[in-house]
């Protein structure tokens, strides 16, 4: 047996594992730390309510209807479980398509009654549905390929695409009439990619679409014809994206790759009613609380893009990451870990008019 070979592979596996793990510390070390601002926490703003145990880690909240809550699932995405709002009751829903030879490379599930959506990005598919029949089919044409889609109305969707000629990330809205484009949504800070990725929401009381940055402390407010409302920043100071990536030429264009960990500024977020809620990374001066044992939700007002207020989620009983936040009709809903956690919120929290101070 040649043993040279061996050590040299036991070597290159040791270093590697190596530089990861110090890439790793280094990130959480900027997330630890303490940065110049500071939060503001009421005394009692959430009451836990009820936890179920789902058993696995592949559901999301795909959304609510009347009295229900529906979950769907990453791995079995023809699969649904509808729960009562107080989580005391549950069901299992299996969707059904009208083209079986439909695959589910990324598929994902949006409940917006009376309807449900699957939106697959890398095929592309929309589908459409009724809550009561739970079968899918084609409603308009697919023309775009996307990273994220969020339903606007029975006939259009909020989407991110990539361009096919500058390969960067823009804002576009699909329509029965086709696909527009507005690339000058999204603003550019490095590679057009990793620097503007983020979430898409959309505020069906406020008829608003919302898009919040991952990696630096702004977030987007648009109509529904995609229209800047206003630009809001997040309460930390990081505005500019924390990215370290590598270009190469890929098929004549150039193409970046992540050499390292960025710096998460906003880690989950969701909407409802004047309220937009972000799960912040970034630790403020005064903050004592570990982000291992709880996470912490920064309040905004969507009538003003003003920071509120903010307040912590438990994590170590359940787990130790905040997977899934969602807000619906004075409660808030989290995944962490395999849990699906129900809270209250208090019925002064959100009842405050624009300026009103705890």
């Amino acid at each position: 047996m040649n043993i040279r070979p061996a050590i040299l592979l036991t070597g290159c596996f040791t270093l590697s594992v190596l530089i990861v793990s110090v890439l790793f510390a280094l990130s959480e070390d900027k997330t630890q730390r303490l940065y110049d601002f500071s939060r503001v926490f009421p005394p009692r703003v959430i009451t836990e309510d009820t936890v179920i145990d789902l058993q696995r880690r592949s559901y999301y909240v795909a959304g609510a209807a009347a009295d229900k809550i529906y979950l769907g699932n990453v791995w079995a995405p023809l699969h649904l479980i509808e729960c009562s709002k107080d989580l005391r009751d549950t069901s299992h829903i299996k969707l059904r398509l009208d083209d079986p030879t439909l695959r589910f490379k990324s598929i994902q599930v949006n409940i917006d009654s009376p309807y449900f959506f699957i939106s697959e990005g890398t095929q592309p598919y929309l589908l459409r549905g009724t809550l009561n029949e739970w079968y899918g089919k084609r409603f308009m044409h697919d023309s775009a390929y996307f990273s994220l889609a969020v339903p606007i109305s029975p006939y259009s969707f909020a989407l991110r695409v990539n361009s096919a000629k500058t390969r960067e990330d823009m804002l576009a809205k699909e329509t029965k009439g086709g696909v527009k484009l507005f690339p000058e949504l999204l603003e550019k800070q490095f590679d057009g990619v990793f620097c503007v990725d983020g979430m898409l929401h959309y505020n069906k009381k406020l008829e608003e679409i919302i898009y919040i940055y991952y990696y630096r402390n702004q977030f987007i407010v648009m109509d529904t014809s995609m229209n800047t409302i206003y630009k809001a920043n997040t309460i930390d100071p990081i505005s500019k994206a924390q990215i370290q990536a590598d270009s190469f030429i890929s098929n004549g264009n150039k193409t970046y790759t992540m050499s390292a960990p960025p710096l998460s500024v906003n880690k989950k977020s969701c909407t409802y009613g004047n309220w937009l809620f972000v799960n912040s990374a970034i630790r403020s001066k005064d903050e004592k609380t570990s982000m291992e044992r709880a996470s912490v939700i920064d309040v905004y007002d969507l009538r003003n893009g003003k920071y509120q207020f903010s307040f912590y989620i438990p994590l170590s009983a359940y787990g130790n990451k905040l997977d899934g936040l969602y807000l619906y009709d004075g409660k808030l809903y989290t995944m962490i870990d395999n849990y699906l956690c129900s809270y209250n919120i208090e019925s002064n929290v959100l009842s405050k008019s624009i300026g009103e101070k705890f």
